[in-house]
């Protein structure tokens, strides 16, 4: 093994391809400078650059800050609108939203079954208005071709519970409700008829 002269040790053979690599190094080492923009670049983060200067979060903090109690205060004021708000009507809004973009047939599926929901939950409940905007929804929604024989078949069965708790609004209301009933009744359609006559066999007063 060859040394060198005055006793040192052998000398180590530097790979040039390493070079570069140890020149990096040995600049991070001592503290020389360095691409700053391509090391921030390695340090990415989902939503956001890590080595960002703190200050901008501080000032965009501050500008969050500022406006937030105005901004929970709207909030809070449309949160309460919100639930006093009927379902029905909070439903057909959101249809009506979604049919401004373009549909595919599997979300005009998808909505013709929560309009029909909605429909259900206005029938329980005597909600003839909403019964009426929940038909012209569905109306709209399949350019005139729905077909209430699905839902009618849901509510003709005996232990319907829409079926049961509209037998005792009818009971228990008005004649001006009987007659918004049967106007929405109509706009139902031919196949509503069998349902019709479970509602006479059920209700208990002869009007």
């Amino acid at each position: 093994m060859a040394r060198q002269r005055g006793g040192g040790a052998a000398a180590t053979p530097i790979d040039a391809s390493a070079g570069g690599t140890a020149s990096r190094a040995s600049a991070a080492a001592v503290g020389e400078p360095v691409d700053a923009a391509a090391a921030v670049g390695r340090l990415r983060s989902d939503d956001w650059l890590a080595g960002e200067p703190a200050h901008e979060l501080d000032g965009r903090y501050r500008a969050l800050e500022a406006t937030s109690r105005t901004d929970l205060d709207q909030f809070a004021s449309l949160l309460l609108q919100e639930r006093g708000g009927r379902l029905v009507h909070a439903t057909i809004g959101l249809v009506r939203d979604a049919q401004r973009a373009p549909l595919r047939e599997v979300d005009r599926a998808a909505l013709t079954d929560l309009l029909e929901r909605a429909l259900s939950d206005a029938i329980a409940a005597a909600g003839w208005p909403d019964a009426r905007e929940a038909i012209a929804g569905l109306s709209a929604l399949t350019a005139g071709l729905w077909d209430a024989a699905p839902l009618i078949d849901r509510l003709v069965p005996p232990d319907s519970p829409v079926t049961g708790a509209l037998v005792r609004a009818l009971d228990e209301g008005a004649v001006a409700n009987l007659t918004a009933f049967l106007e929405c009744a109509r706009a139902l359609g031919p196949g509503a008829v069998p349902w019709l006559m479970r509602l006479l066999a059920l209700a208990g007063h002869e009007r």
